[in-house]
């Protein structure tokens, strides 16, 4: 009866240690295909932010496809290696999450700053178009940003400034800054403990006595 028990918590072990890699699996598919519709569909331009999210995609997929082998071969060196590298994650993560709940407006506008500082161009062209503003706070066309002078809501102007226009700054605060800033807080925060689950089957599974091989074996 306990060889039944036993035999049966090792599979329960591996299949959900398996099943937990699929869904990470798919998450890895979905990152690595959404960049490019977003590049084809002309979303996003940049291929910096392009390559980056494909980089995070293919990442996980390697994770989660260590995290399968060694379920299914109950690989003891793989499954530390997973452990490891998933407890570096989770600590990632959540710190992450409790910074993006945490942030006050105020450090919200000097991160925001120090972004667009930094972007390229492009990028900037990108925001400028999809949120019809021009500028993150001065509109001046010498100033921070390529030129507006392309967007509907300036017109085919030559000025050097557009007054009909709105600070970009302005339409990412209008439209929900902080709201993405509590989703993407609230998404991190889900995700870390899925793999504090993670982090948790691998240990157990990884303590276990595989039933198939010798009885006096510990694997």
């Amino acid at each position: 009866m306990g060889r039944t028990g036993s035999s049966m918590a090792f599979s329960c072990y591996r299949l959900g240690l398996i099943f937990f890699n699929i869904i990470y699996m798919i998450i890895g598919f979905t990152l690595i295909l959404s960049p490019v519709y977003s590049k084809f569909a002309k979303i996003f331009t940049s291929w910096p932010i392009v390559g980056g999210t494909i980089a995070c995609g293919v990442f996980i997929m390697l994770i989660a496809a260590a995290g399968i082998y060694g379920a299914v071969k109950h690989h003891q060196i793989i499954l530390f290696f997973f452990m490891a590298v998933m407890v570096i994650i989770f600590i990632i993560l959540f710190s992450v999450s409790v910074a993006a709940l945490s942030i006050t407006s105020t450090q919200q506008h000097t991160l925001l700053k120090k972004a667009w500082g930094s972007i390229s161009n492009t990028t900037k062209q990108d925001i400028q178009k999809l949120g019809d503003c021009c500028g993150f706070e001065n509109m001046n066309i010498t100033s921070d940003h390529p030129s507006c002078s392309k967007l509907s809501c300036c017109g085919n102007v030559t000025a050097y400034s557009c007054h009909s226009c709105h600070t970009c700054y302005k339409y990412l605060m209008k439209y929900g800054l902080d709201k993405l800033k509590n989703a993407v807080g609230g998404i991190g925060l889900f995700f870390s403990l899925t793999m504090f689950v993670g982090i948790y089957l691998a240990f157990r599974y990884r303590h276990l006595k595989d039933p198939r091989a010798n009885p006096s074996a510990f694997l």
